[in-house]
């Protein structure tokens, strides 16, 4: 409404207010009664401005916004196995500079129809880390995708709508993961990795990976060894998943259809930097894991 003053007029509804040791009270109340409590949301329960609210939590009481973590638990003994694992790699480079060229990573991960939590709108209001974890969605339709790629090679994405076992692991490496690789001109280099999951360590698998990679897969007690929980070490999972379901999720599918024809169109498109930057990069993991024994 134009009143034709520069003057502020009375306002209704919330209302602002100094940093007075009762509203530093009342803030303080509620966030530690939910310190997952957005700011904007205090200040529809409480009147107060979302100025105000702010104010308090940083200047009154310290408080600052986490972020909840993503965590692999480790056990002491993993950083040994770790190290010489790495120590292995280097090793094997020495002898095969184009080693790290023909590592097949591979790898399958759980997309659910609804998304997945983004932690960049994820905060918890405290004076310390309250040390929040992001629990996994259980109840949204799932599919499963599996990848597979060298710094030069994509293949995939296979999708299963079921859960993924031994037998239909080693399904789909016959009929659809071996039909493609075994026409690459590298094939007779090629190293397969897959971590330790279940489905990977089944005997019929372990004995097809034998015969079709003698001496040359990468897996729990595996010609060579893969070390445990180390998700930190495979571009599957610290690179392809976590930027392919950023892609993937902008489109917010709402239908398992949706979904699965969003991960085509994403997976199909990997750009080619990506892949070679990715796999160059598990060579400076490795060798932080041998400069931190």
């Amino acid at each position: 409404m134009t009143t034709g003053s520069v003057c502020d007029t009375e306002r209704s509804g919330r209302y602002s207010s100094s940093r007075s040791p009762e509203i530093v009270d009342i803030v303080r109340e509620m966030f530690t009664q939910s310190s997952e409590t957005s700011i904007r949301k205090a200040s529809l329960d409480t009147g107060l401005t979302y100025y105000t609210i702010h104010s308090v939590l940083k200047k009154e009481l310290n408080y600052r916004a986490w972020k909840p973590h993503l965590v692999q638990q480790i056990f002491p003994e993993d950083c040994d196995i770790r190290m010489e694992f790495s120590e292995i790699m280097f090793g094997w480079k020495d002898d095969w500079p184009e080693l790290f060229d023909n590592i097949l990573w591979s790898d399958e991960a759980i997309f659910h129809v609804g998304g997945f939590v983004n932690r960049h709108n994820c905060h918890y209001w405290g004076d310390k880390d309250p040390g929040m974890k992001i629990e996994k969605m259980q109840s949204q339709p799932k599919i499963v995708v599996w990848c597979g790629f060298t710094s030069t090679k994509f293949i995939g994405p296979y999708v299963l709508h079921d859960t993924m076992n031994g037998e239909r692991y080693l399904k789909m490496l016959k009929n659809l993961v071996w039909p493609v690789i075994s026409q690459w001109s590298n094939i007779d280099e090629l190293i397969f990795m897959h971590d330790g999951a279940p489905p990977h360590y089944a005997r019929t698998v372990r004995n097809w990976l034998d015969n079709n990679f003698p001496l040359k897969w990468i897996d729990r007690r595996g010609p060579t060894s893969w070390p445990p929980r180390s998700p930190d070490l495979t571009p599957c999972d610290f690179f392809l998943w976590g930027w392919a379901k950023n892609e993937v999720y902008k489109t917010n599918p709402k239908t398992l259809t949706a979904l699965e024809e969003r991960i085509h169109t994403v997976l199909n498109n990997v750009p080619q930097q990506f892949l070679k930057n990715s796999t160059n990069n598990v060579q400076v993991r490795l060798q932080k894991s041998i400069d931190n024994k």
